[in-house]
C-alpha cells in the first residue's frame, strides 16, 4: 500500500478534483474521530476571526509539551484561557489542543521566558484550572484521574455537570 503522493496517484485521483475543505473538514476528512478533542475546532474560528487575526500575528506563538508533567492538559466546552484585561495591552491566550499539547500566544517576551522559566507541571495543573473553571457544562479527558479536580472546580465555577 502505497503513503502520501502515491496513494493519490495509485487510487488516479487528481488534487485539483479534490473539494476546498476547511480545515474543519479536513482533519475530520483524516481522522473520524478527531472532534472528540474540541481544541481544533476552537483553533479554526480562532484563525477566521479579524480581530483576533491582527494581534495573534503581532504576538509570539507556539505550543507547550506536557513533557513530564503528572497530568494531562484537559479540554472543555469552552477551551479558550485568556489572561489580561484586553487584547491592546499584555495577555496570554492558551488552548489545550489535545492532552499532550497546547497552543500559547503572548504579547510581550517577559510572559514567554515566565512560561520557559515555569515548570511544566505547573502550566498544565494552572490552564487545567483556568479551562474546568470556564467550562459552562462539560470537560473532557482521557482519563479517571483528574475526576476529582474537575468535580471540585465544575463546582465551584457555578457549571452544571
Amino acid at each position: 500500500m502505497a503513503a502520501g503522493l502515491a496513494a493519490v496517484v495509485e487510487q488516479d485521483v487528481l488534487l485539483d478534483d479534490l473539494p476546498a475543505l476547511s480545515l474543519a473538514d479536513w482533519a475530520q476528512h483524516e481522522n473520524p474521530s478527531i472532534f472528540e478533542e474540541l481544541g481544533i475546532q476552537t483553533l479554526e474560528s480562532l484563525l477566521n476571526s479579524e480581530v483576533l487575526n491582527k494581534k495573534l500575528l503581532a504576538t509570539t506563538w507556539g505550543t507547550v509539551k506536557r513533557r513530564g508533567a503528572p497530568h494531562e492538559f484537559l479540554i472543555s466546552d469552552k477551551p479558550l484561557v485568556r489572561v489580561g484585561e484586553n487584547l491592546g495591552g499584555r495577555f496570554l491566550i492558551c488552548l489545550s489542543l489535545s492532552p499532550e499539547q497546547a497552543f500559547v500566544a503572548y504579547s510581550a517576551q517577559d510572559i514567554g521566558k515566565t512560561l520557559a522559566e515555569r515548570a511544566t507541571s505547573g502550566f498544565v495543573k494552572a490552564l487545567n484550572l483556568d479551562t474546568v473553571c470556564n467550562a459552562e457544562r462539560y470537560v473532557y479527558s482521557t482519563s479517571a484521574f483528574q475526576t476529582d479536580f474537575v468535580k471540585k472546580y465544575l463546582a465551584s465555577s457555578g457549571a452544571t455537570r
